[in-house]
């Protein structure tokens, strides 16, 4: 993968996690800069 395609990748999973929080379909939780639980499509990932 060449730089233009890894910027490409990128930006693009960026701005669909960004629609999915922006819908309401997924949602995180922080603590301390760690992320303690994950919310998607209705199941939530606890993470201890």
């Amino acid at each position: 993968m060449n730089f233009e395609q890894y910027t490409l990748v990128g930006s693009t999973v960026r701005s669909y996690l960004s629609w999915l929080k922006d819908t309401g379909k997924v949602a995180a939780e922080f603590q301390d800069n760690n992320i303690v639980s994950w919310n998607m499509f209705g199941s939530r990932l606890k993470f201890t």
